[in-house]
């Protein structure tokens, strides 16, 4: 009896609770890069963040069980190309690079809203979904739906693998009969 007093006690179920709670969130990464792609598209609204909507809706909830490892690998790449694009956005290379253009053509003060070049007007005119930000709060907080899916996928492939359905899917692996069959043949019963 006391042995089951210490057991239920308050201090040692919040403890254990406390521990269910990361493995309840590492279960559900999934959802989370759901999520967070959708909240990517919203932030960024443009053609450069498109195929998140189509991965999650169009494919990954039809998918019978669970996505396979293909397409966490594709989300990873193309999650990466995001990002890189996004900084490659940023660099002030792009005004020395207009201001050769239009030093080239003779036009001579560069004019911000015409051709080659135009931070403001290129979102207007083609929707890409890229902008300049300043400072590198405002870079951190514009990269980081991205950095949470990146963490959020690759937590869930880690916890695929700890489970042992990386390689195959729900329906590939033996049902409870199938199983228990196995188990009996082991012993010709």
């Amino acid at each position: 009896m006391p042995e089951s007093k210490e057991f239920v006690k308050f201090s040692r179920i919040s403890i254990s609770f406390l521990g269910v709670i990361p493995k309840a969130l590492i279960s559900k990464m999934a959802a989370i890069a759901y999520l967070f792609m959708i909240v990517s598209m919203i932030t960024n609204a443009g053609f450069i963040s498109i195929l998140y909507p189509f991965a999650v809706f169009g494919y990954a909830l039809i998918e019978e069980g669970r996505p396979p490892k293909h397409f966490w690998n594709f989300i990873i790449f193309y999650t990466t190309m995001i990002i890189f694009l996004k900084t490659l956005f940023q660099l002030d290379i792009w005004f020395a690079i207009n201001r050769a253009i239009y030093d080239k053509m003779g036009t001579g003060d560069l004019d911000p809203t015409k051709f080659p070049f135009n931070y403001e007007n290129i979102n207007d005119d083609y929707r890409i979904g890229l902008k300049r930000v300043e400072g590198i709060v405002e870079m951190f907080m514009y990269i980081l739906p991205e950095f949470i899916i990146l963490v959020a996928v690759w937590t869930q492939q880690f916890y695929e693998v700890l489970l042992g359905v990386h390689e195959n899917r729900e329906i590939d692996l033996e049902n409870i009969s199938e199983a228990r069959d196995r188990f009996l043949w082991q012993f010709d019963v």
